[in-house]
């Protein structure tokens, strides 16, 4: 019956699917680096592995040499080495430990972006939702068959929100005497 100008409303359109497919690119991104996050934190608790190991066999070689520095079976420089190493490997195991953690915390922040991108893309579907409709609303149908009466508009005119434009009559014409 009536077709309102819809280019104002596709402009709107296009912009809300611009949006949503730029919504749906950033969610990619955060997936990706939680994902390289999971498996930094895999290697990262085989290096806390390999570093505990090494460092029980770095504390068990000073407590031999400790023993046979004792005896006077080893020099003081075997036994330093060996007190450096144990040192070192214990070190090395704290350095693993302090590395899961931050692995754990790239974690929880890739999956804090990837929640954020996921709910902008959310918005992002509901704004071209809104768009969809309001382009929609450039269309107006009769609800039924009908004829037009009273009409008060002409192709090129204004209408406000709530003015009467005509009247509707049903097909079969009836009056009451």
């Amino acid at each position: 019956m009536v077709e309102l100008d819809p280019r104002d409303f596709q402009v709107n359109r296009a912009i809300a699917a611009a949006s949503l497919a730029s919504a749906r690119s950033k969610v990619v991104e955060p997936q990706a680096q939680q994902n390289a996050a999971l498996a930094g934190l895999g290697q990262s608790k085989a290096d806390l592995a390999s570093a505990e190991a090494t460092a029980a066999h770095a504390e068990a070689d000073f407590h031999r040499n400790e023993d046979l520095y004792k005896t006077k079976v080893i020099d003081r420089r075997e036994y330093d080495a060996s007190d450096a190493q144990a040192k070192s490997s214990a070190a090395a195991v704290e350095s693993a430990v302090k590395k899961i953690a931050s692995q754990e915390a790239q974690i929880q922040l890739a999956s804090a972006q990837y929640n954020a991108a996921l709910a902008a893309q959310n918005q992002a579907e509901a704004q071209l939702r809104q768009a969809d409709l309001q382009l929609s609303y450039t269309k107006i149908v009769a609800p039924f068959d009908c004829r037009i009466a009273k009409k008060s508009i002409e192709p090129g005119n204004y209408v406000q929100p709530g003015q009467t434009l005509f009247s509707l009559v049903p097909e079969e014409v009836w009056v009451i005497a």
